[in-house]
């Protein structure tokens, strides 16, 4: 009876550290599109369908080619991508920028069509 009640007790364990990893997880991700969602300029903002909670985040890899950076320090650097679905999403697309992985910050915008 005590190696079941003490297995129990470590499965338990395990499953409540792995729950508390993934909300943190979350919370990570939604301030980085808060913060990205507090950087952007008005009329930005006035075209997002919804608010910055609607946003999602991707790792990518920064590419000249698909956008403008701030510095091309990031050029093949893994980077935040944030995207906000558009008012504008036929003509132009979703508003997509490049956030910086560790100070948040928008260091760059995705070329729109």
């Amino acid at each position: 009876m005590r190696k079941y009640l003490y297995l129990f007790s470590i499965v338990t364990l395990v499953l409540l550290t792995a729950m508390a990893c993934s909300t943190s997880k979350g919370n990570k991700e939604m301030d980085i599109r808060e913060a990205v969602w507090n950087q952007l300029p008005k009329e930005s903002k006035e075209e997002v369908v919804g608010t910055w909670k609607d946003g999602t985040v991707t790792k990518v890899i920064a590419d000249k080619n698909i956008g403008h950076l701030k510095d091309e320090k990031y050029i093949g650097k893994e980077v935040y991508m944030v995207s906000y679905k558009s008012k504008y999403e036929a003509v132009l697309g979703d508003l997509r920028v490049y956030a910086d992985m560790e100070t948040k910050e928008i260091i760059g915008w995705f070329m729109r069509d």
